[in-house]
């Protein structure tokens, strides 16, 4: 039986989508989709937005289940509104967060070399927006996050992956460690994988990762602990500096307090150290 997306959802949003703008967009990306587009209907569009936000708050774990719950919408129009949402810059966090192992099922089909080329051009807009509003960069690095989630299952998107450099990487990293600091608080996995990932970056990177953990942890309003619960014990002395003091900025550093005893001395006189500082600041 097919799923039916819900009636609660606000049909105003399906309806400000507009088939032949968003049809130009992709044939201006990809001129070869054009004769596989004049079969879409603005019915078929909305139809397939409504299920597409269906799957996105309830992952599928295979192919046929995609086609089951989007039936009688084709797989290429699901593909064409997951494109949308991330282009037209639809989709909450949450629901980014969700595009990696959503299109890991689904695929890209013919859709892959349209959205490598997207990324290519959001890719080179970020090099030129170097000396930009920081929330110009913080839009562009958005939306290139969004684009990897959708190509990183795909053959020529992994090999993407690959070819970026590992600045980039941890720049890009937002939807893969987002929810890792999600699922710390419940799981075990979550915090083995935040260790895994600092140990195999580069030493000289580290201290960006660090950052970027911070992010990514405040974006979430995940705790500290038991987030870095594994990583604590393996940070050089710079390293747990930099972490104590994003955490000391933020007003996180006293959530740390209550699994000092558990720690090694060390730790505790870094922490320490680091309470002197900001009090001395406030």
């Amino acid at each position: 039986m097919t799923n039916k997306p819900s009636k609660n959802l606000d049909d105003r949003s399906y309806r400000s989508l507009n088939l032949s703008q968003i049809i130009r967009r992709l044939i201006s990306l990809d001129p070869t989709l054009a004769p596989s587009l004049d079969y879409m209907s603005e019915e078929e569009l909305f139809t397939a937005h409504k299920y597409v936000k269906s799957l996105l708050m309830s992952l599928p774990t295979h192919i046929d289940e995609v086609r089951r719950r989007t039936e009688p919408v084709s797989l290429l129009c699901v593909r064409v509104v997951i494109f949308t949402l991330v282009d037209q810059d639809r989709l909450t966090i949450e629901e980014a967060d969700q595009l990696a192992p959503l299109l890991r099922v689904v695929g890209l089909g013919s859709l892959e070399g349209c959205l490598l080329f997207w990324f290519g051009q959001e890719r080179s807009l970020l090099g030129s927006l170097e000396l930009a509003e920081d929330e110009q960069v913080k839009l562009i690095i958005m939306r290139l996050e969004r684009g990897l989630s959708m190509l990183f299952h795909s053959e020529r998107g992994h090999q993407l992956f690959e070819d970026l450099s590992e600045d980039e990487r941890v720049q890009l990293s937002g939807p893969w460690i987002r929810p890792m600091m999600r699922l710390a608080a419940h799981e075990s996995f979550p915090r083995y994988a935040l260790y895994a990932l600092f140990k195999s970056t580069s030493l000289h990177m580290r201290a960006k990762l660090i950052t970027q953990f911070e992010r990514c942890r405040r974006k979430v309003r995940a705790t500290p602990l038991p987030a870095y619960e594994k990583l604590l014990r393996e940070l050089a002395l710079d390293e747990l500096d930099l972490l104590l003091a994003h955490l000391s900025s933020n007003g996180d550093l006293d959530k740390l307090s209550y699994a000092l005893p558990h720690l090694p001395e060390y730790i505790t006189i870094a922490y320490e150290r680091m309470k002197g500082r900001s009090g001395k600041v406030s």
